[in-house]
């Protein structure tokens, strides 16, 4: 979208090149709320915007187009449009990306255990630990005791979980077994959780 020459992280900062001048952003999403923040130290300004919707992307429009406006005095970007764009284009590879998965889906396929065998407490070093329990109405899984999911079975030993509210996103959680058929640990998120209990 802004094509820079250089991106970078510091300092709790997304960092990169905007007009030639380096820009200080980040975002937050909460349920419900919103928000960007632009700082532009050498042209001593600072853009925020705040919305109470989740995901209202419009904030990029508004916080380059301010950028433009009142550092640059140009005028002659339509932002709102072009991001837009970007993220009807994500939209549509999310609803291609999701077609693919269900077309891949094995039918009529069971679990190499039963379903209690894959309740636990299974650990990764970066992301935290995740807890499968089994429940009345099926499997869920916990991160960090902080946000559930529901799960269902997929196919195989592959588990999807609910759509979240907040990430309005499915996961799938594949789950993995040792040489002596118990399971060891799953794969969530690129990543691997090795079962501790």
């Amino acid at each position: 979208m802004t094509r820079p020459d250089w991106n970078t992280y510091g300092m709790g900062w997304f960092q990169q090149d905007y007009k030639g001048h380096k820009l200080d952003f980040h975002t937050g999403s909460l349920f419900g709320l919103v928000a960007i923040a632009g700082v532009m130290h050498d042209k001593n300004m600072a853009v925020y915007v705040f919305a109470n919707l989740d995901h209202a992307e419009l904030r990029h429009a508004i916080l380059y187009k301010a950028i433009d406006l009142y550092a640059f005095n140009d005028d002659s970007r339509d932002w709102n449009t072009e991001v837009f764009k970007l993220y009807e284009g994500f939209k549509k590879e999310s609803l291609e990306q999701s077609k693919k998965k269900i077309a891949e889906r094995v039918k009529n396929t069971k679990t190499s255990l039963p379903v209690s065998a894959y309740a636990g407490t299974y650990v990764n070093e970066m992301l935290g630990t995740a807890k499968v329990v089994i429940k009345e109405n099926g499997p869920m899984i916990n991160f960090n005791d902080f946000i559930t999911y529901d799960m269902e079975h997929w196919h195989y030993d592959t588990f999807m979980t609910n759509k979240d509210k907040r990430f309005r996103e499915k996961l799938e959680v594949r789950f993995q077994l040792d040489t002596s058929g118990k399971v060891n640990d799953l794969y969530l998120m690129g990543e691997i959780f090795t079962k501790t209990d």
